[in-house]
């Protein structure tokens, strides 16, 4: 954390006040943006420091300072740079602000900035975010985060730019509706008088004005004529020809050169640095006495720049080190590899790893810059510190190198497969299996450990014996190694939810909660959290599933503030529970925050899975059809992506569900065709392993069509199929949806008391869980049939817990909308398919006849139809009875 970078640099230099732009940044600030672009040298951090000390002393604006660099362009560092430089400008960002300064590397951008634009955007009083050498950071992504902020950051937000080149904005747009300020290199020439003040009173008047006609007004050419003129008391101005790189060229060799030998060699040796202290000058040199030359450097400070209050770390003007280092390998071409080994082995020491490895690739000591990443970890960088900080580190290689070299080889599969990029992660591996033997046989158990992790990600967790091999790996590594054993229980955890061994895959997690906690790991202690609390899930326990994902979610928000896997995956798990318990717009908020970043980063079928189907269950329960058709478009997509084909298969089951809640808008031969599809992939799934999920789905789905055809027999027998199951598995909560659908095709046999035992059963784990939605989701006959529960159950007695319950899920049903008909034209509409007569219908209902006819008129009206015979024929479209009124035709 460089917390320099979060002020402008200290300006000791002289310097003309600007005040003719001054005003003109002045004027700006009614406008979102505005950018500053010149060449090196013209003063634009100068000018901005002057605008942000004016701003600071008014008092009536907040003013946010982030001074970037080439490391800036990750996105996340960027966005985490960016909160905290809000932070210092006295923007409350509230838990936000801790959380990044914990975990600078991997945050969740996405979310992060989303939080940042709603706050900004309440903000009472005007924020100015200087954001000075733009185009030092490179990337799509942060010209992104920036657009993002201009377009959504509200009235009060101006946005200022300081840069070399033109950014890669909508520019054009911006300026053609007249919201952005330029500021351009003639604009920032200094005058006559502002050059007069720069190079000092001891020069004369009429010398001042040729030197700023011969330099144009280039604010750093005259500063170094200052300093050159006060030292050598006269000037060859003569010999300047006017064009900007010859006088840098001349007045730099100038001042090089009329320095002391010492003075001259420090500058050349520690202008390798980004940037340095005296500690890391002394390593570089090999001498003890750069705290001194520093001292007598002085007079430089317009090319030395502190870079904080305690003048502790110093950078060299942007200018002026590239010219050094030109100089450096012009005289001393070999010393420029020499300083940068010196550079990287005092980092290393120092635990600046990223640092380290820059300087040591620049050294041509790539295989130094290995064996440092090798002694921190290799691929457990990335569980230790997350992607964001190793995607970096890696970046300082060469892509042949990283390929060819085992331990990078195997770091970047670990990091491909972290940010979704398999295809990547396979050609790594597939790359490293055809490495010299004697390369690879140190990193054979790193090799093991990511190939699983791979067959993880890609849904290849094969059958129960290859389990059983992962298990064995993992009980056979030694004893310290704590990361690599749980990683692998963690891949074995996943590998036993898929075959649907929900005990074996609590076990599994466990082990791996105990290693991960051993190694001191908290992403790795999250991963296994979050497995965990699947275990749980899948076996109905409710309770213990939540209570494991809000441990996984704090242990995330506690380490890594607003990590983007972590709180992603987490948020996607909790979302499928909440919705379960019919809490909608809870469901939705959590997929907001979580669904991108899986989609982009971190995410396993698991997680795929339980995201999309809650994304479809919400959408579905807000009647939002053409949304939850959406999803389905967009999950196959993910699917082909990520070759995930078990939830390309959910997608299908999916989609028949949406049909079937509108029969009528499909053609009868693409609904008939995807039902063949669909019983094929049931029968399938019935006899291979690990996919109780396909079997579940399209089970649900045949059997509804079953009974929405009137073929209740063929339901009941598909849905005890499901029951059998479900009990085997110890799935408690998919028991209790299929119990719920089995309650009505038993009713629509005429099989009352067994209906309503079997509704007795998924009431029973509703009472317990609260998870309205297994017995809900069954439909709108449901109603009917827990309303009727409440006349022939003897254990819904009044007062008793199960009538308190059922009167619960009917008034949550109406308050989810969803309801086509009330009540009382249900209970109409049911004796009406019965085939009872309207006289019939008011002595049964204790109605008048005219009553009766106000509601049939009220049911034909929202049907869209005109006669009985059309009313039952749509009831039965739409399941909105579930009695046996209609000829049953499997009977």
């Amino acid at each position: 954390m460089l917390r320099g970078k979060l002020q402008p640099p200290p300006q000791r230099i002289r310097a003309a006040v600007r005040t003719r732009l001054l005003a003109r940044l002045d004027r700006a600030l009614e406008l979102p943006l505005t950018v500053i672009v010149s060449p090196p040298g013209f003063g634009k951090t100068t000018l901005l420091s002057q605008w942000h000390h004016a701003l600071t002393e008014r008092g009536d604006i907040q003013v946010a300072w982030l001074s970037l660099d080439e490391d800036d362009g990750e996105v996340s560092r960027f966005v985490a740079y960016l909160a905290l430089a809000l932070a210092r400008a006295g923007v409350e960002l509230g838990a936000l602000t801790q959380a990044i300064g914990s975990q600078l590397h991997d945050i969740d951008a996405r979310a992060a900035i989303g939080a940042l634009v709603a706050t900004i955007a309440t903000l009472p009083g005007r924020l100015v975010l200087v954001l000075d050498d733009y185009d030092r950071v490179r990337g799509r992504g942060v010209d992104e985060v920036v657009q993002h902020l201009i377009r959504h950051g509200g009235e009060h937000l101006h946005v200022v730019l300081s840069s070399r080149t033109w950014p890669s904005l909508p520019l054009a747009e911006l300026t053609a509706r007249g919201l952005v300020e330029r500021i351009e290199a003639q604009d920032l020439s200094l005058s006559i008088e502002e050059a007069q003040a720069v190079v000092g009173t001891a020069v004369p008047a009429e010398a001042a004005r040729r030197l700023h006609d011969r330099t144009e007004g280039w604010a750093v050419a005259l500063q170094l004529a200052g300093l050159w003129l006060s030292v050598t008391g006269a000037g060859d101005l003569e010999r300047f020809s006017g064009r900007s790189v010859e006088i840098a060229a001349y007045l730099t060799e100038q001042v090089l050169e009329g320095l002391a030998p010492e003075l001259r060699e420090f500058l050349l040796e520690t202008a390798i640095l980004d940037r340095f202290d005296v500690r890391l000058a002394n390593a570089v040199r090999r001498r003890q006495d750069s705290g001194e030359l520093l001292a007598r450097l002085s007079g430089f400070e317009g090319l030395l720049v502190p870079l904080d209050d305690e003048r502790e770390w110093y950078r060299y003007h942007h200018l002026f080190a590239e010219f050094l280092r030109q100089q450096l390998r012009h005289r001393h071409p070999d010393r420029d590899l020499e300083l940068n080994r010196r550079a990287a082995e005092w980092l290393s020491v120092h635990g600046d790893l990223l640092e380290a490895v820059k300087h040591a690739v620049r050294g041509d000591a790539p295989e130094f810059a290995t064996g440092l990443v090798a002694a921190a970890g290799g691929w457990e960088l990335v569980l230790q510190r997350g992607f964001g900080y190793v995607r970096p580190l890696l970046r300082h290689f060469d892509p042949k190198f990283i390929r060819d070299t085992p331990v990078l080889n195997i770091t970047q599969a670990y990091l491909s497969i972290r940010l979704g990029e398999m295809a990547q992660a396979r050609a790594m591996l597939e790359w490293f299996r055809r490495l010299p033997e004697s390369l690879r046989l140190a990193h054979e158990r790193d090799y093991v450990v990511i190939s699983a992790l791979l067959r993880d990600y890609r849904d290849e967790f094969g059958d129960a014996p290859g389990i059983e091999a992962t298990i064995a790996q993992a009980r056979a590594r030694v004893p310290e190694d704590f990361l690599g054993r749980a990683t692998l229980y963690c891949v074995a955890a996943v590998g036993e939810l898929g075959l649907g061994d929900f005990a074996a895959a609590r076990d599994c997690a466990t082990r791996a909660l105990e290693d991960m906690r051993r190694a001191d790991s908290p992403i790795g202690m999250t991963y296994a959290l979050l497995h965990l609390g699947q275990s749980y899930y899948y076996q109905g326990l409710l309770a213990q599933a939540e209570a494991t994902y809000r441990e996984a979610l704090t242990i995330a928000e506690a380490y890594f503030g607003i990590d983007s896997a972590l709180k992603a995956a987490g948020n996607c798990l909790l979302a499928q529970l909440v919705c379960q318990r019919g809490q909608f717009e809870q469901a939705r908020l959590l997929l907001e925050a979580g669904i991108p970043y899986i989609e982009s980063h971190d995410g396993w079928l698991d997680v795929f899975a339980a995201a999309y189907e809650t994304a479809v269950s919400v959408a579905r329960a807000a009647g939002e059809q053409p949304s939850a058709y959406a999803w389905l478009a967009h999950v196959e997509r993910i699917a082909a992506e990520r070759e995930l084909q078990r939830l390309d298969e959910l997608v299908a089951a999916w989609r028949l569900e949406l049909l079937l809640d509108r029969p009528e808008m499909a053609a009868e031969a693409e609904l008939q065709a995807r039902l063949d599809a669909a019983e094929a992939a049931f029968e399938l799934a019935r006899r291979t392993p690990g996919c109780w999920r396909q079997m579940q789905a399209f089970g649900l789905v045949l059997a509804r069509r079953h009974q929405l055809a009137g073929r209740s027999a063929a339901a009941v027998g598909l849905l005890r199929v499901l029951e059998q199951a479900c009990a085997q598995d110890g799935r408690a909560l998919d028991l209790a949806r299929v119990r719920a659908r089995l309650a009505l095709a038993l009713q629509a046999r005429g099989e009352l008391a067994a209906a309503l035992a079997s509704l007795g059963h998924a009431l029973d784990y509703v009472a317990a869980t609260q998870a309205v939605l297994t017995v809900l989701d069954a439909g709108p006959a449901m109603k009917s049939l827990l309303r009727l529960a409440l006349q022939q159950d003897p254990d819904a007695a009044a007062g008793s817990a199960r009538c308190a319950l059922i009167q619960q899920l009917l008034s949550h049903a109406d308050a989810a909308g969803d309801e086509l008909l009330s009540g009382r034209e249900i209970e109409v509409l049911r004796e009406l398919c019965r085939g009872r007569s309207n006289k019939q219908i008011a002595r049964l209902l204790n109605l008048s006849e005219n009553t009766v006819k106000f509601h049939l008129k009220s049911v034909f009206r929202k049907l869209g139809v005109e006669s009985r015979g059309a009313a039952v024929a749509v009831a039965a479209q739409k399941g909105l009875y579930a009695s046996g009124a209609t000829p049953d035709t499997d009977v």
